[in-house]
């Protein structure tokens, strides 16, 4: 065997470097992505979970209010419970630092701790450090990072300037945190549970209790603890919270990794036609080795042992490679996950030994399979039909039928597969309709290629005999070029489908933004915000607001996520009395607007977004209970919306129903209207008057829709790095596909030279080839993305995300994508090209 792979496999690669070292980068570059993708979505839930347990000592159980919290003197009678060893009472809220006036998506959300400091202090803080208790507690002292205190010059003993909501607070840097503490990272800051009372608004109320108990009697204390805590408390095990953010972030994390799989894919196209090619070069060499006594399965482990070469090499060098990426990568999942989810950052990437194993498992796994199919084609050439070039080749031709009508079949399982339901609330069958939809295309191509042969070859071409040359040269060898058009179709096809997805989404989110943010003004607090930042404007200040010359009207909102059947959802309140008049959302269900209006204030009546009727199995006149800080009540869904601000869904209740229930009066955002006539800029100035000093950002109805879109396209801005990765490993397989290929057929190059075709010829033989190429793939790639968005946008995104998207078409995409990929393949042909002009007629004739 040792002497089977030293001449079949080693010498081989060693004699054709070049070839072998395109294939090791197309590997290289998808496990890149896999890795960095892999490794982002992880440094992203860690970014959330670290920060759970920051406060001292180990935590068994953790009491969780929703919303405004709950009252203070619940931690008094959690005390005093058998088995409570300690608790700590605990405020989360956040702080904006570094916004700019005029830039309301400027500055940095701070998530901040409020603690009691007469307990021991953040196991965060290391043996040592030199900490300013008086100013800490009297003095609205804050602990920082120290990568905070550097980017916004406010060291240790010096004045951080934030904003907490609306009010500008000025806090005392009482001690400064080491970079890379372990357990927290540089986004959160401590501040005395006291202070962090004031600053919030929340005197007299907690958010969360963080117990020490004894660990053999944890069931019978939990139970104990929610017998006397107010009602829509709950009291949980740490990882509970955890687990919840998980399956929040469940559907994003597998369509993200689901799209880095794609590179990998095209990659094990180029590994499949690589040895393909290989084999068919080899084959003197493979039916002496047979006739010498070398057995099938000696000759098939060999090609697999090269496709497990191919895959070490380029995972080793993936994983160096995914290590660079997957800090960009990082930014940009978290940013994505604190727009749309929870609020999370990520100080450095965390690399676990999990994630390299698994990358390298893959990278090679999927080069070994890929390779598999070749390797069984070589054990399988009989040693006397070997040494004959024809037998091989009339084999392949004589299965491209076979193939299609295989292909068809699986074209058919797709469309059956894209029909099933989601599985646990995942996309299972629609990822396998994909998959079948890309193999079964896939095994089309060969008949394709040989149908759009025959078409060409109808056209009119006496005074171009280097394109009749070069569609001969692909009827030979269909299979080969087949693979080729293959992989390039699939990675054109994956880049058509997330075009049409974007452009679809994309002008859905214009049309839901134009129909439901019909405010002139809307008011929020200061600065950027995530998806957990709650604003805290009060009745006063919406008053305020009101009274202001040339406002006609003001719609408030108020929302927070809160825990619902094992996830998280979204509670929204607002005024359904302004809804006949105005439209707020934009209703799925047919619904009288005006009838709302009578029916919803003061009810236990609420609407729901598509997202939460799909995640949570609802539907229009369903009921659900749920648990308030006035008790159990059970709300009956009167009508669907749509709304995209995020896929955990959400459901909006009465203003008055939610206060009376909740006790809470504060808004998170201000909707105004003017009068007929007001100036606008007039109107704004006047209110940023009215409510001074409070500090607001005001945007225009233009402005707010901006934002809107700029955060849309920031979300997709990696799925589009993704494709251009598969794009360029396509290419370099067309380049390995034409340049194999012209080694191959040296001789017949050579015989063509020593009949006449120039050397101008020649090239214009491989030229057409590669545009030939190009061409197919890029039509049967458009087809084939075409089919694949009906896939994504209407089975794995409804059912992902529960977002209804309406169908649009980028025409001038598809344009540029064919001249893209035509101008690419004929780009990858230059080497070939040149390769083939410089073969020697002489020489070549003369070896043969």
């Amino acid at each position: 065997m040792r002497a089977i792979l030293s001449a079949l496999v080693i010498r081989y690669i060693r004699q054709n470097a070049l070839r072998s070292a395109v294939t090791v980068i197309a590997v290289m570059l998808g496990v890149a992505l896999v890795f960095a993708i892999d490794v982002a979505n992880s440094t992203a839930v860690a970014s959330f979970s670290s920060s759970v347990n920051v406060i001292a000592g180990h935590v068994d159980l953790q009491v969780f209010g929703v919303g405004d919290g709950f009252d203070e003197r619940t931690l008094l009678r959690v005390q005093r419970q058998n088995g409570i060893t300690a608790a700590y009472p605990i405020i989360e809220d956040e702080l904006i630092v570094g916004e700019r006036r005029g830039y309301p998506e400027s500055g940095e959300v701070l998530r901040v701790i409020g603690m009691d400091v007469t307990r021991p202090l953040p196991r965060a803080m290391p043996s040592g450090s030199v900490i300013d208790l008086n100013r800490f507690i009297n003095g609205n002292g804050v602990i920082i990072s120290e990568r905070v205190a550097w980017q916004y010059h406010a060291r240790s003993g010096e004045i951080l300037h934030a904003y907490a909501g609306i009010r500008r607070v000025d806090l005392y840097v009482s001690a400064v945190l080491p970079a890379n503490t372990a357990g927290v990272d540089s986004s959160v800051a401590f501040v005395d549970i006291a202070t962090a009372q004031d600053l919030f608004l929340k005197v007299g109320r907690l958010d969360r209790i963080d117990l020490d108990a004894d660990p053999t009697r944890l069931p019978a204390i939990r139970s104990a603890v929610m017998r006397i805590v107010p009602p829509g408390v709950r009291v949980i095990k740490p990882s509970v919270r955890a687990d919840e953010i998980g399956r929040l972030l469940r559907s994003f994390r597998l369509n993200l990794e689901a799209l880095s799989y794609v590179a990998l894919l095209v990659g094990m196209y180029l590994i499949y036609n690589t040895l393909a090619i290989s084999i068919v070069q080899r084959k003197p060499e493979i039916s002496t080795l047979r006739s010498i006594g070398a057995r099938r399965s000696q000759i098939f482990a060999a090609f697999l042992c090269e496709g497990a070469l191919y895959g070490l090499a380029g995972s080793a060098a993936g994983l160096l490679a995914g290590a660079l990426l997957a800090q960009a990568a990082v930014g940009a999942v978290s940013h994505t996950v604190s727009t749309l989810y929870v609020g999370s950052h990520a100080d450095a990437v965390v690399f676990t030994a999990g994630a390299f194993i698994q990358a390298l498992a893959v990278g090679i796994g999927s080069s070994v399979l890929s390779a598999a199919a070749p390797a069984w084609e070589a054990a399988s050439i009989a040693p006397a039909i070997g040494m004959r070039s024809a037998g091989y080749e009339e084999r392949a031709l004589g299965g491209s039928q076979m193939a299609a009508g295989l292909g068809l079949l699986l074209l058919a399982a797709a469309w059956l597969a894209a029909r099933a339901p989601a599985f646990d609330g995942l996309p299972i069958f629609g990822y396998l309709s994909a998959v079948l939809m890309i193999a079964g295309a896939s095994l089309c191509v060969p008949a394709v290629l040989a149908i759009a042969l025959r078409i060409l070859r109808l056209i009119p071409n006496r005074r171009l005999p280097s394109f009749s040359l070069a569609l001969q040269a692909m009827g030979s060898a269909t299979r080969r070029y087949a693979v080729a058009i293959a992989s390039l179709a699939v990675a054109v096809a994956m880049m058509t489908s997330i075009a049409i997805l974007i452009t679809s989404f994309r002008a859905t989110i214009v049309d839901w933004a134009a129909q439901t943010l019909q405010a002139d003004l809307f008011v929020k607090p200061p600065g950027v915000v995530d998806a957990s930042f709650s604003g805290r404007f009060t009745p006063e200040l919406v008053r305020k607001i009101s009274g202001v010359r040339g406002v006609s009207a003001v719609d408030t909102f108020r929302g927070f996520a809160i825990p619902f059947r094992g996830g998280i959802t979204y509670l929204g309140a607002t005024d359904f009395r302004s809804f006949g008049s105005r439209n707020k959302v934009s209703f799925i269900s047919r619904v009288d607007p005006a009838g709302l209006s009578r029916t919803m204030p003061g009810s236990l009546r609420v609407i729901a977004s598509e997202p939460f009727i799909i995640r949570f199995g609802m539907r229009d006149g369903g009921t659900f209970v749920l648990d308030t800080p006035s008790g159990k009540r059970r709300f009956t869904i009167v009508a669907t919306y749509n709304d995209y601000s995020s896929d955990a869904g959400a459901f909006i209740m009465d203003r008055a129903t939610f206060r009376r229930l909740y006790h809470d009066r504060s808004s998170d955002s201000i909707a105004v209207y003017l009068r007929p006539g007001a100036s606008l800029p007039a109107v704004r100035s006047a209110i940023l008057r009215a409510v001074a000093p409070a500090r607001i950002d005001i945007e225009s109805n233009r402005e707010l829709r901006a934002i809107v879109l700029n955060i849309f396209d920031r979300t997709f801005a990696i799925t589009n790095a993704l494709y251009i990765v598969s794009i360029v490993i396509a290419v370099l397989g067309v380049v390995s596909t034409l340049f194999a290929l012209v080694l191959e057929r040296r001789r017949e190059i050579a015989l063509l030279r020593y009949l006449g075709v120039s050397i101008a010829g020649v090239r214009r033989m491989v030229y057409t080839q590669a545009g030939v190429v190009g061409v197919i793939a890029a039509l049967w790639g458009l087809l084939l993305g075409a089919a694949l968005s009906l896939v994504l946008i209407f089975v794995i995104n409804l059912q992902s995300f529960g977002w209804v998207i309406s169908l649009r078409l980028p025409y001038r995409f598809f344009g540029e994508v064919v001249l893209l990929i035509i101008a690419a393949a004929i780009v990858a042909a230059i080497y070939p090209a040149s390769v083939a002009a410089r073969i020697q007629t002489a020489e070549v004739l003369r070896d043969e």
